[in-house]
């Protein structure tokens, strides 16, 4: 262990410390160079012939240097830097190529980024929770018969009896609540506006595990009650009230009620909907009666040592127990259970997985491109690896060394296409459907960044290999042999080319017909006949506040022309 570390000390000191490490190795090796001379000297040698003499028996100081560094096991980076240095070289040589080079991979590695920067924040991230795969939502599944056969269908909303029951019966979830959200009327201060306002059960913010930034959450007693009372977003206080802690307590009006202030959740709290606020739940007579009622959305929180597959059976269980009890409210009627995140993606998956798969595409044209294009600078560089080899280069060296050429194109290629991505992650959010789920979480964060570098690596990988692997083949006297810096390209290389054409004309093609049937599919669900002529006509809606329900007909009569 004390050997390896030792190992490890002097790689790191070769690397980070070079000039002090040769200095040393220098001084050492002219330490024992003297001490040959001086033993020379006392055996009567002239000071000439002792030196010759300590030199024959030391050998060729620079080869000692190598053997030495060679030990210390950190040529590959002198190697590595030195291909660097040379790939710079050639690159600026042929600025042109490497311009065009650049473009056609920053294209392909930026479209690729952008789009799972999106994959990333809807599909790939975690939600922004404690144990997050932990939290479901429980609906109604309607199925076409009461056997397990027969289509099924999910109604999201339940009743607040069946609600109860599923509560009480089951044994599955640290916590379970209902809640229903819709826009609210609210006065904060003397602006009135529209804000997205929330009731909940007593066990909601239990199941996301979430406490108050300051305040408090609603006693057992409010929420049984429904009292006055209203948990604001941490958006919310930081727009009306400054951020002030002095907001606790002030009165909020929904729908013409004054409501204290109790507490303010803390930031990128906002289920669902991005509400604004919450407030204890008040549940009618009629929803607590009927159990058809189904006004009223639910969630919960799994314990940790159950599986997702457990609780569906019990709850399907409870769901059966419940139809033979109430066969008029419950007829054909179980409950579902579906992890949060998976509901809130819904079908928006498959069509993100598309268009990443669209733009993979891209990238693999991209490749087949610049691959193309090196194989043409592989054929004008023949002569030259020709010459390499002939002076001793091994086909390794020089495969590493066109890989590497190929690794510093990608490289810079990436980090252009990471200035593309953040452009083009900006315009699909501004492009992107007002349903698709955590728009403001998409961007470019570590994860994004990784990506971008593996697909820089992958790509270099894609479009260099096979003209490296093509250029180090060389018949040496066949290339030499020919005049001038022109070279012939081998039939090897045609074939190839020819191959990558084909491969790059397909992908297209597969692209392109993909593109249109999909504009297909747009125009003719464009023209699809609504059943009514929408042309001028406005939808709007207005919200009239409690007290002022009676003044609701004169509003009306006041907006109709």
């Amino acid at each position: 262990m004390s050997r390896w570390l030792t190992q490890l000390r002097l790689a790191f000191r070769s690397v980070f410390r070079r000039k002090r490490v040769d200095q040393e190795l220098d001084e050492e090796l002219q330490y024992h160079l003297q001490r040959e001379i001086d033993e020379g000297l006392t055996t009567g040698l002239t000071p000439e012939e002792a030196r010759y003499a300590a030199l024959r028996t030391m050998g060729a100081i620079a080869k000692s240097k190598e053997e030495s560094r060679d030990m210390r096991r950190v040529n590959f980076i002198d190697d590595l830097l030195r291909d660097l240095r040379y790939a710079c070289r050639s690159l600026r040589r042929s600025p042109g190529f490497a311009a065009l080079a650049v473009f056609i991979m920053a294209l392909g590695i930026g479209a690729n980024t952008a789009v799972f920067s999106v994959v990333n924040a809807v599909l790939l991230k975690p939600l922004s929770y404690r144990n997050p795969d932990r939290i479901v939502i429980l609906s109604t599944r309607v199925t076409t018969s009461a056997a397990d056969a027969g289509q099924v269908s999910l109604d999201e909303q339940v009743s607040i009896p069946n609600f109860q029951d599923w509560h009480d019966q089951s044994s599955s979830f640290e916590a379970m609540a209902y809640y229903g959200s819709r826009e609210a009327p609210v006065m904060a201060g003397a602006t009135a506006e529209y804000a997205r306002g929330t009731a909940v059960g007593p066990e909601f913010f239990r199941v996301f595990a979430v406490k108050p930034l300051i305040g408090r959450f609603f006693t057992a007693e409010e929420t049984k009650t429904g009292s006055d009372g209203v948990m604001i977003s941490h958006a919310y206080w930081q727009s009306h009230f400054g951020g002030s802690p002095g907001a606790l307590g002030q009165a909020v009006r929904v729908y013409g009620r004054p409501l204290p202030i109790a507490g303010v959740l803390p930031p990128g709290f906002g289920f669902p909907d991005k509400t604004d606020l919450w407030v204890p739940a008040r549940v009618s007579p009629e929803d607590m009666k009927y159990r058809g009622a189904q006004n009223w959305l639910a969630v919960g929180r799994i314990k940790p040592e159950v599986p997702l597959g457990r609780a569906q059976a019990e709850m399907t269980t409870i769901g059966r127990r419940l139809e033979q009890q109430y066969p008029e409210a419950n007829k054909n009627r179980t409950v579902g259970v579906t992890r949060l995140r998976d509901e809130m993606v819904g079908d928006i998956r498959l069509t993100i997985y598309l268009l990443f798969g669209a733009v993979s595409v891209v990238l693999l044209i991209a490749c087949a491109n610049t691959a193309i294009l090196l194989l043409g600078k592989a054929t004008a560089r023949t002569r030259e690896v020709a010459l390499r080899a002939a002076l001793g280069a091994s086909r390794r060296r020089i495969l590493r060394q066109l890989i590497t050429e190929s690794l510093l194109l990608s490289l810079i290629a990436g980090a252009s296409g990471l200035l593309l991505a953040y452009w083009g992650s900006k315009v699909l959010v501004a492009l992107a459907p007002v349903g698709l789920p955590r728009l403001t979480e998409i961007g470019i964060d570590r994860w994004v960044l990784a990506f971008t570098f593996g697909v820089s690596m992958i790509s270099s990988l894609l479009f260099g290999l096979v003209p490296a692997l093509y250029a180090s083949k060389l018949d040496l006297n066949e290339t030499l042999k020919q005049s001038g810096a022109r070279s012939v390209m081998g039939g090897g290389m045609v074939r190839m080319r020819g191959v990558l054409v084909v491969g790059e004309i397909a992908l297209a093609v597969v692209l392109l017909s993909g593109a249109g049937l999909l504009i297909k599919s747009f125009v003719a669900l464009h023209n699809v006949t609504l059943g009514f002529r929408p042309e001028n006509v406005l939808v709007m809606r207005a919200t009239v506040p409690a007290p002022f329900q009676a003044r609701a007909p004169a509003m009306l009569s006041q907006l109709k022309p």
